[in-house]
């Protein structure tokens, strides 16, 4: 009997001790997997911070042609009869077509104006500089490099289109019977490609315009428009560049 009732004061005692030592090795188990936790989330946030430091904004990559465009732009002066070739010398990468576009029509409204916009979906976003959101001249990089892509050569008479397949259209004219259109597109080592120069005129007493290679002068087989952007636009869409900001 004596066996019996020490066997049970030492299951007592046994079972006691397991009860008050559980919440202990719990809170110790508990205090590790914090403190795992917090050394993660120190790890995770040095990572991110490491990341931005290394992540170039657009800004920052673009920021000499940006500022080529401002200071260009402050200096421009339609009675300099020179202003042309100074500003050529000193700003290599702007547009002068699109810089005395804007100072022309500046007091109706019209600003200089940048946006980013990955054209030919390779990742990298190319600055895109144009008249309140109408582009007038096209940017990319190769190898961290800034790369001229296309200058819109009239603002006046024509315009610079971009569609979401990767294909940049520009358009002019030479009169009311006469336009340009050539469509082309940014390579994958940012290269501008030329798909097609076309001439389109409207001869006297004829309703059809006759079609050329704006190169070689040759009559192309085109009979309408509708036949050109069929063929290179293919029901693409015009991208809308609506998160332009001032320069």
């Amino acid at each position: 009997m004596k066996k019996v009732i020490c066997a049970i004061i030492i299951i007592a005692i046994l079972v006691f001790a397991g009860y008050k030592l559980y919440p202990m090795l719990n809170k110790e188990e508990n205090v590790n997997t914090t403190k795992e936790e917090v050394e993660n989330t120190q790890v995770k946030n040095q990572a991110k911070e490491e990341e931005k430091e290394t992540t170039v904004s657009n800004e920052d990559m673009y920021k000499e042609v940006i500022d080529s465009y401002k200071n260009a732009y402050k200096e421009f002066d339609f009675e300099d009869m020179d202003i042309e070739e100074k500003l050529e010398a000193k700003y290599k990468l702007v547009s002068l077509t699109l810089i005395e576009h804007v100072a022309r029509y500046h007091e109706d409204g019209i600003n200089l104006t940048y946006e980013f916009y990955d054209i030919n979906n390779d990742g990298t976003d190319e600055l895109i500089v144009g008249a309140s959101g109408s582009p007038g001249a096209i940017y990319s990089l190769s190898d961290e490099n800034v790369v001229p892509i296309f200058f819109q050569d009239t603002m006046e008479r024509g315009s610079l289109s971009i569609y979401d397949n990767g294909v940049i259209v520009s358009s002019g004219a030479g009169g009311a019977a006469l336009h340009y259109y050539e469509f082309g597109k940014i390579t994958k080592d940012s290269t501008y490609e030329a798909l097609e120069k076309i001439e389109e005129e409207y001869e006297e007493g004829k309703d059809i315009p006759v079609y050329r290679d704006a190169e070689t002068s040759k009559v192309l087989n085109y009979k309408s428009y509708d036949e050109i952007t069929e063929k290179y636009l293919d029901n693409a869409n015009e991208v809308k560049l609506e998160s332009f900001k001032e320069i």
